[in-house]
């Protein structure tokens, strides 16, 4: 038996533009008020009362500035991950389990991925003619995404102050444009986006030898993924403005199934070798999805939890979708002498999004070569 474990914790550090400190920026205002007068230049240094409004002033000549950069960003966010695995074995039969954890912050403050793996493996030599196998992944990932401060972000400047002398947010706290949310207010008010997926990837597989230069194997893949999205944002987020708050749930169901079969014929007889190869391959996907969302709920307390209790814009969606693809491949090699070739080949594909009369597809191929 053996065990093993492998794992790094690293920090990702931002590389922000560079943007006006507060002094800067009132001399930039200073100048642009300068350059606007009849006389332009020449008007000389305006005093800061006839750039400035009252709430300005304040910050301006007690130098209190805000850094905006500072207040929305992580400068630097930690990444980890961490795996173990167990192995065992003997002649005929190995065996792997291995869990792994990994976790990324983003640099919005509340921005993170997070995801979880278990996996295993086994191989099994039943007899010298028949061996099988089994690989499973089980995933849960979960992200907390957040939405980018947009245009609002540009109307944040250093005499813009982002709370009352009360510590209560100030809604619109830029002067130059009233109607630029402040960007914080996702980091204080009820605020969600998240995305949650659950997969479970599964392969099986048995090999049979079933003659000399004669092989069978037989790959059945089972795949199934569940997918949940929440969103909830409150009246006074950044996508809402003060508008009622607004609440959504979608969750999405596939189911896949991947069966290969490959029979293939190798040998040699003196200078002549002959291979062959003929392979069938079934797909099959279903997925089901549902979605429901609305606004204006009655308290902001339970966030996406109660969508039955919207009073406006409920809207329901459902769907569901089914697809099969089928092929086959034949292919015959004649070798002389190691200098001549003949191939020959045939493969059809069918797909059930086609049009009747049209869902099959023959593609033949002949070549040769020689040296």
């Amino acid at each position: 038996t053996q065990i093993s474990y492998n794992g790094y914790m690293g920090v990702n550090e931002a590389k922000f533009p560079q943007l006006m400190d507060g002094n800067q920026y009132v001399q930039f205002r200073k100048d642009v008020f300068r350059a606007n007068q009849k006389t332009g230049w020449d008007s000389g240094e305006p005093a800061l009362e006839k750039v400035f409004g009252a709430k300005e002033l304040d910050v301006v000549n007690t130098g209190n500035f805000v850094d905006w950069q500072d207040l929305m960003y992580r400068k630097k966010s930690m990444t980890q991950e961490h795996n173990v695995s167990i192995s065992h074995g003997s002649e005929k039969t190995q065996i792997t389990l291995s869990l792994g954890y990994r976790k990324e912050n983003g640099y919005y403050k509340t921005n993170d991925v997070e995801r979880l793996n278990l996996g295993f493996n086994l191989d099994h030599q039943i007899n010298k003619f028949t061996k099988i196998g089994l690989s499973s992944r089980l995933t849960n990932s979960t992200m907390n995404n957040f939405t980018s401060p947009g245009v609002n972000l540009i109307y944040m400047n250093p005499t813009s102050i982002p709370y009352d002398e009360g510590g209560n947010m100030i809604w619109n706290p830029s002067t130059q444009q009233t109607a630029a949310w402040n960007i914080l207010a996702n980091y204080q008010e009820p605020y969600v986006n998240q995305l949650t997926y659950l997969r479970n990837f599964n392969v099986l597989f048995a090999e049979f030898s079933l003659a000399k230069g004669l092989k069978l194997r037989s790959n059945l893949g089972i795949d199934l993924d569940q997918g949940r999205r929440r969103e909830y944002y409150g009246s006074k987020t950044t996508l809402r403005y003060g508008r009622t708050d607004y609440a959504a749930k979608q969750d999405i169901n596939k189911a896949g199934i991947l069966w290969d079969n490959i029979l293939s014929y190798n040998t040699e007889i003196n200078k002549h070798s002959i291979n062959g190869t003929f392979v069938t391959s079934y797909q099959q996907q279903n997925s089901n999805r549902f979605s429901a969302s609305g606004e204006g709920f009655p308290g902001e307390g339970l966030q996406d939890w109660n969508l039955a209790s919207a009073t406006q814009n409920v809207i329901i969606g459902s769907g569901y979708e089914k697809w099969v693809l089928g092929s086959f491949l034949g292919r015959f090699q004649y070798g002389f002498d190691d200098r001549y070739q003949i191939n020959l080949s045939l493969r059809g594909d069918g797909s059930s999004v086609l049009s009747k009369g049209n869902k099959w597809g023959y593609f033949p191929a002949v070549s040769a070569a020689w040296t």
